[in-house]
């Protein structure tokens, strides 16, 4: 039995190597309790029982940890539409709720959050909801 919770932590060690998947260091830790319990000369149930219970408590109290710290580390790749967000265009109709506005050559649709934008006035971009865009009249323009 020894051998088989060498190769279980081995592989969890390999896999998670490989996959970048976090899951499978679990399972190593597990394999590793596995085999102190076999040197005390536990049986194969309660060999299997550390297992099973060690690595879900390092899943459980580890993956959080490391959720968050990569969170903070790796930077986040914008969505296209999310660039957009604090640009400032001219609206080519008046937009008084909803209307379709140009961006490189792209129209999407935008709902206006504020006071009524009138042809040629400035607007800006200022979130995303949904599939739209929120705007609202650019505070340079008087209402």
């Amino acid at each position: 039995m020894l051998y088989f919770w060498v190769i279980v932590a081995l592989l969890g060690i390999i896999v998670d190597i490989l996959t970048s998947a976090y899951l499978f260091f679990a399972f190593t830790v597990g394999a590793i309790f596995a085999i102190v319990a076999l040197i005390f000369n536990a049986s194969y149930l309660l060999q299997i029982l550390v297992f099973s219970i060690i690595s879900v408590l390092t899943l459980g109290i580890s993956y959080p940890l490391i959720k968050k710290t990569l969170k903070k580390t790796v930077k986040r790749t914008l969505r296209m539409e999310e660039e957009y967000i604090g640009m400032e265009l001219t609206a080519e109709e008046d937009i008084i709720d909803k209307a379709h506005i140009k961006i490189n050559g792209i129209y999407w649709l935008a709902k206006n959050t504020g006071a009524i934008i009138k042809k040629g006035e400035g607007f800006k971009i200022i979130g995303i909801e949904g599939s739209k865009f929120l705007i609202q009249k650019s505070k340079g323009d008087k209402e």
